[in-house]
């Protein structure tokens, strides 16, 4: 026990690694005013000289005492974090607010047999997660273990922690799944803009366009080379961004246990997370256009604690790529509790004439534009309200509920439908709305949120009052029963 009351800080290579994030922020200006303009009597270079000297001493100082004052201890209930630069404030995170934890293995951290364990909390702002961004492996395993025992301890009888829990393997990507994702999902385009980041760089340093311009010269003079040489472009890139997807996520794991879902992937930089089961809150199956043609989805969790930083979604990925067929049995496997529906109910004719009749004021601009400016292309409007239409039209068919004992079902989108499963006493939420028009043509709108970061909602527009009632009903009743089970 004594090793769990022991202050530890980050791994020293942290304060490299940061200094090398500087150098890397930094490499421009430093190669314009150290190299190219050394030689200059320009003030605004000796300026400049002195700026990026002093700006880079005052990164190494502020890391040094970062380092230093960053300290975690764990004890038998919570963590203890000690952070800041030049004033410290320390912070105590239970483990009860504890909503997920994941370990993520950048090539960097590879190289010196580290890693970053990450904490997601019940808090908002800065405080959402705890990152301890350099930590050795066996450090790291050492925590992942204490937060388990701890899960089991709270949500079972008491374990041994010489116990380990049984854990299943369900799903492995495989390599015919990745050159799909990659061509489905035109990741090979993707590589189009880091070829020109990677020449505008270039561009900074050496002329390159005469020798570009000579191999544009000789494709013209010959359309049988324009061909091989696009195809040669076209074959590079599918290659380039099959790479691309299996760097990111080859070996995509998803295993479980009885109290959580492990997810890990990456082939460079791996990641592996894990999400309790008693956090996950809803599922989302994604169909984009291409995929949907192919029965393909992908299914994301909506868990308490889903979000790392604003940059990431508010969902896990379960599945990136998998069929609709398959995804049935796997999910009875990975999370029992929820299933799919084989047949969500349409909305009413009723629903296509309000679609149909909402104005669109993009159409009166373009409208009024075109015509007004150049009304010899009277054609567009036409164009883009037959598209309008049609949208509308392909929105309301695809704009779908459905509800059994314990789920609710909830589809909409056009190009990438979703649908969103929850169970009842999930829902935090549950809104009946009336417009004007709806309450003329017995239709409603339904509004369902539940509690993740930020809350997520899905709204399904126009299905009729009756139906919008028996939802309504039957998630007054599911509440009155949890109540009363509690209360008992």
């Amino acid at each position: 026990m004594m090793n769990k009351l022991i202050r530890k800080r980050l791994h020293p290579l942290w304060i490299a690694f940061e200094i090398l994030n500087t150098l890397r922020e930094i490499i421009v200006p430093a190669v314009i005013f150290f190299i190219i303009n050394l030689s200059s009597e320009s003030i605004w270079v000796k300026f400049g000289l002195i700026a990026i000297i002093i700006y880079l001493i005052y990164k190494i100082i502020v890391t040094f005492f970062e380092w230093k004052n960053y300290t975690y201890l764990l004890a038998s209930d919570h963590i203890e974090i000690v952070e800041g630069r030049f004033i410290t404030k320390k912070r105590y995170i239970s483990f009860n607010r504890i909503q997920g934890y994941e370990q993520h293995t950048s090539f960097f951290h590879r190289l010196f047999r580290l890693t970053a364990v990450i904490i997601k909390t019940g808090s908002s702002g800065e405080d959402a997660v705890v990152k301890l961004e350099m930590i050795g492996k066996h450090e790291a395993e050492k925590i992942v273990h204490i937060l388990k025992q701890y899960e089991n301890m709270n949500t079972s009888t008491e374990i041994s922690s010489t116990d380990e829990p049984n854990i299943n393997k369900h799903y492995e990507i495989s390599c015919k799944e990745i050159v799909l994702i990659s061509i489905s999902s035109l990741y090979f385009l993707a590589v189009i803009p880091v070829i020109l980041s990677f020449y505008s760089k270039i561009a900074e340093f050496f002329t390159m366009n005469e020798w570009l311009l000579n191999i544009y010269e000789e494709l013209r003079q010959s359309f049988f080379h324009i061909i091989v040489t696009s195809i040669i472009l076209l074959i590079i890139l599918i290659i380039a961004g099959i790479l691309l997807t299996y760097i990111r996520l080859g070996k995509y794991i998803v295993s479980s246990d009885h109290h959580n879902i492990y997810i890990s992937k990456g082939i460079l930089n791996t990641t592996n997370y894990t999400i309790p089961r008693n956090k996950i809150n809803g599922l989302v199956i994604k169909k984009t256009f291409p995929r949907r043609l192919f029965h393909i989805v992908r299914v994301e969790l909506v868990s308490l604690g889903d979000s790392l930083s604003e940059e990431n979604v508010d969902t896990d990925t379960l599945f990136p790529f998998i069929s609709e067929k398959r995804l049935k049995n796997l999910l009875n496997e990975v999370i029992p509790e929820y299933r799919i529906a084989e047949n969500l109910h349409s909305l009413p004719k009723e629903a296509y004439f309000v679609n149909l009749i909402q104005p669109s004021y993009s159409l009166v601009i373009v409208t009024f534009f075109v015509f007004f400016f150049w009304p010899e292309y009277w054609f567009i409007p036409l164009a883009f309200f037959l598209w309008l239409v049609f949208y509308r039209i392909l929105k309301t068919k695809l704009t779908k509920f459905y509800r059994d004992e314990e789920q609710i079902f909830l589809q909409s989108g056009v190009m990438t439908t979703e649908i969103f499963i929850t169970n009842c006493e999930k829902i935090d939420e549950f809104t009946i709305e009336q417009s004007w028009l709806e309450r003329k043509l017995h239709l409603a709108t339904l509004d369902v949120s539940i509690r993740a970061k930020p809350i997520y909602s899905m709204k399904v527009e126009h299905l009729q009052l009756e139906d919008a009632n028996d939802c309504l009903e039957w998630y007054q009743n599911k509440i009155i029963e949890n109540s009363k089970r509690m209360t008992e």
